[in-house]
């Protein structure tokens, strides 16, 4: 049986924390869509800080997790993801 990722606390259900985080960035940001220009990356790295302050959802994060953000159409919060797994891979 399939892990269903998209409950709402982080591990074992890492999608469903980064789909409710990036709703909260683009709450915080006072945008309903991708902006624009510096505005979304502001956004990326806000969101990248979020990852690396919630206890244990870098490690939790899969392939698989990154691939339902896509289809779930949570694409800010897969590049947050993916920025903070690469630069991860060198902090140790």
């Amino acid at each position: 049986m399939k892990q269903d990722n998209r409950e709402p606390t982080a591990a074992p259900y890492p999608v469903g924390t980064l789909e409710r985080m990036e709703a909260e960035i683009y709450n915080a940001f006072g945008t309903d869509h991708r902006p624009a220009g510096k505005k979304w990356l502001y956004m990326v790295l806000d969101m990248a800080g979020r990852i690396l302050d919630k206890d244990g959802l870098i490690e939790a994060i899969t392939e698989d997790d990154l691939n339902q953000l896509t289809e779930d159409n949570f694409h800010t919060a897969r590049h947050a993801a993916e920025m903070v797994l690469h630069l991860n891979k060198y902090n140790t």
